[in-house]
């Protein structure tokens, strides 16, 4: 059994400290990494039917801005898009009902063909398959214009990505030194040459194909998508796929995608339903709502361009808003401009973007029945995964104040007995203790009306539907619908990314933990701990925000088929266990992820070499019937390589921040081994089990957060990382057992299509991840940075 050491000297904390009881060794018996992989070694067996009173999500969302694993080439990236989307495909529908209900026109064009698509299907190349297309779609436009895009990558830094044409509505056409813009395309066409291409069946019964190219490709498409649904304010998206000379039409919205049938234009029937489809969508181009345009968002005019860029300035420079100084007297106003700028607030120009990439948007929220309109640029982080609740967070200006606060964009769980966020902070402000200053500042929210009631919606709230028509198809189990909905705090807040230094975390996490307790107190759990949902204000504090999946903490009944939470910092047991009760410990083990992740990919340190942050963040086992399990990483962190954490790993420049790590670490180091000693049937140590029920409540978390915060040999220089160096770089591990290698077997790498999704649970070999690696060559020759947050924000 290999050795797990505790560090050698103890906390050198106040005697305040919760006591800590040493763990010597891991209690003699099969050690838990030689368990097999499908069976739990931290608590119960894994149950396919879970409780009703736990949501399980049966996916991991892998792309997400957490993820610590290397960016993927292009073909892993399409095929790990396809595996986590494959089950989000509804149809194939029939093109009448597509046209009827998504394409609805007063006066529908009357059948016709188009001779150039009849001889794009004669193309002997997908290159000549553009021209053809390209000219033909123009020729039937009036409002909208189809560009070759297929060698113009697109200007955003964070998706330089290139679909082979790109279609814009003319008063929208893109600037001169790019073609592709994703925050601009009305739609992309995407092509590929021959038939076999085509990644779907014509029946609903394994209706994506499982072979290695239609994986491939049907990929590609979702991760163009996924772009524009990033970049854009959308309720849906419209899609067209040519695969020689089948068009199928797809229609996208958070919940999944509605595929037709196969279109066969080179025939005179499929050639005039591909016709019309064009034609529809030119006749509706006064009608942005119906073609997936959020209506409650405008473009921002120049003078409102104009004040956001100066409310930005200002506050980079430490002033307040306008009318606050004008309030407080000339004299006042003085003092204020020679106030001393925080380096902190300094980066808020590039949190917002360049206004020449990233056009200012107007966006309106309703405050009871009053409209409140605020000015956003760049989101804080660029959404990676193609459905779930797409949160995304903006530095926002209220046009009416001028004023800077934190706006955040969503879709919540269309689940009965799910709470909008408003319910949540209503219910924590009944509790008037302290900690509730650590909460968000929460203004004002609402779901997002649109101006009519769209087909299958009970009322006039933004919702998707692809889950309705998914009943049809027999897809229930997997579908879950969402409704917009949008919160503004009254504060400015910036990413937890932006900590200046080792114990400015230590502090923010304090906060957290206050605030944790608050919310514990008020009888509910948050159920989302994540660095997305703590924040950092303007004077340095942090701050709990994201309610959506709140719960209270005694109540039952099935709500939602999704494991709740951020996958990185979810829970060991609830990873592993889907259907198990989730309990204080669960929420307080995701705060320990959280400073351990910011910790090790952003805090200068020494990284022991068998430290294996992908493996510890990301690890996923895909099972036969799709669900997705992880946390073996974590389990044999706690176990098997303790000692990595509890001697090896040292912040070298910030010993109170090694002890704050090492002591946290020993509280759920000793939950593993008492849930371990459960499963043997054995008691737990006594030392184990008093550390345990200090995991009952906040207290011992927030004790040792507050003796950290006080100790007087913090670092007197700033020990987060200069950007050039962090996010951290790396060599790819040769024992890549983190999920990008177990999705490569996941996601279809075979020859003949098989039904079903086949099952994964081996990890590639030495000899077989070597290989992987040594085709990579030059990029992975020269290291990769290992992905946090995809903001543009830089540390300080």
């Amino acid at each position: 059994m290999a050795e797990i050491i505790l560090t050698s000297s103890p906390l050198t904390s106040p005697q305040s400290s919760p006591v800590l009881q040493p763990i010597d060794d891991f209690p003699t018996g099969t050690p838990p990494n030689k368990q097999p992989q499908n069976n739990s070694t931290y608590l119960s067996v894994v149950t396919d039917k879970p409780p009703d009173s736990t949501p399980v999500r049966n996916t991991q969302q892998t792309f997400t801005d957490c993820s610590s694993s290397p960016p993927p080439l292009a073909k892993e990236l399409h095929l790990a898009l396809d595996a986590e989307m494959r089950q989000a495909f509804v149809g194939p529908l029939s093109i009448e009902t597509f046209f009827q209900h998504f394409l609805p026109v007063k006066n529908a064009p009357p059948p016709s063909t188009s001779p150039g698509f009849t001889a794009m299907s004669t193309a002997t190349s997908e290159k000549q398959m553009y021209g053809f297309f390209v000219n033909t779609v123009n020729a039937l436009f009036t409002r909208f214009t189809a560009f070759d895009t297929s060698n113009t990558p697109s200007g955003e830094a964070e998706a330089e990505y290139k679909p082979d044409v790109t279609i814009y509505e003319r008063k929208e056409e893109p600037p001169t030194h790019t073609v592709t813009s994703f925050q601009r395309m009305e739609m992309f066409v995407e092509f590929k040459h021959g038939n076999s291409a085509d990644p779907f069946a014509t029946e609903d019964t394994f209706f994506p194909k499982l072979f290695n190219n239609t994986c491939a490709n049907r990929g590609q498409i979702v991760l163009y998508s996924t772009r524009q649904q990033a970049y854009q304010f959308r309720t849906s998206v419209f899609t067209v796929g040519i695969f020689g000379n089948i068009a199928r039409l797809f229609r996208w919205d958070r919940t999944g995608c509605q595929v037709t049938v196969p279109v066969d234009y080179s025939t005179d029937k499929g050639n005039r339903q591909l016709t019309e489809f064009f034609l529809r969508l030119d006749l509706m181009a006064d009608d942005p709502e119906a073609r997936g345009w959020d209506p409650t968002v405008k473009d921002a005019t120049a003078e409102e361009v104009k004040d956001f860029a100066e409310a930005v300035k200002m506050a980079c420079e430490g002033r307040p808003a306008p009318e606050r100084r004008k309030a407080r007297g000339r004299r006042k106003e003085v003092e204020d401009n020679k106030k001393v700028a925080d380096p902190m607030l300094c980066r808020l120009v590039e949190s917002v973007g360049d206004p020449s990439e990233y056009p200012r948007r107007k966006v309106s929220i309703l405050d009871g029945k009053v409209r409140r309109d605020y000015i956003v640029g760049r989101p804080t982080s660029v959404l990676k995964a193609p459905t779930g609740r797409a949160t995304r967070g903006f530095v926002a200006m209220s046009v009416k104040t001028k004023k800077l606060v934190f706006l955040k964009d969503s879709w919540r769980p269309d689940v009965d007995g799910i709470q909008p966020e408003d319910h949540w902070y209503q219910l924590l402000r009944k509790k008037k203790r302290g900690g509730m200053k650590h909460i968000g500042a929460y203004s004002h929210g609402s779901d997002v009306y649109a101006t009519r009631k769209f087909d299958r919606c009970p009322d006039k709230k933004q919702r998707t539907i692809t889950h309705l028509y998914a009943k049809e198809h027999g897809r229930v189990e997997a579908m879950m619908g969402y409704i917009h909905h949008r919160v503004v705090q009254s504060e400015l807040y910036l990413p937890l990314e932006m900590f200046r230094d080792s114990k400015h975390l230590t502090s923010i996490m304090y906060d957290i933990a206050k605030a944790l307790e608050h919310v514990h107190e008020a009888g509910m759990f948050h159920r989302d701990l994540s660095i997305g949902n703590i924040m950092i204000d303007a004077k340095g504090n942090g701050r709990l925000i994201d309610f959506d999946l709140a719960r209270l903490k005694d109540e039952t009944g099935a709500r939602q088929t999704m494991r709740t939470g951020t996958w990185q910092f979810i829970s060991t047991a609830q990873l592993h266990d889907p259907g198990r009760i989730y309990e204080v410990s669960d929420e307080l083990e995701s705060f320990f992820f959280v400073i351990l992740y910011e910790a090790v990919h952003w805090v200068s340190h020494s990284k022991p070499e068998r430290f294996n942050v992908k493996h510890i963040f990301d690890d996923v086992l895909v099972h036969a019937n799709g669900r997705q399990t992880g946390g073996s990483g974590k389990q044999m962190m706690y176990t098997m390589d303790a000692g990595v954490v509890l001697q090896d790993l040292e912040f070298d420049k910030s010993p109170p921040f090694t002890d704050l790590i090492r002591g946290v670490f020993r509280l759920f180091q000793s939950l593993a081994i008492v849930n371990y000693e459960k499963r043997l049937g054995r008691d737990p140590r006594p030392q184990d089990a008093t550390n345990v029920d200090q995991l009952k409540d906040c207290k011992a978390i927030i004790q040792l957060m507050k003796n950290a915060v006080e100790r007087t040999d913090w670092p007197k220089v700033r020990d987060k990382a200069a950007k050039d160096n962090y996010p951290r770089k790396e060599e790819v591990d040769k024992e890549d057992r983190v999920g990008l290698a177990n999705l490569k077997v996941a996601t279809g790498t075979i020859e003949a299509p098989i039904p079903g999704i086949p099952a994964v649970g081996v990890p590639l070999s030495a000899s077989a991840s070597t290989s992987r690696a040594s085709k990579r060559g030059r990029e992975e020759d020269d290291g990769y940075t290992t992905p946090t947050k995809r903001s543009k924000v830089e540390a300080v």
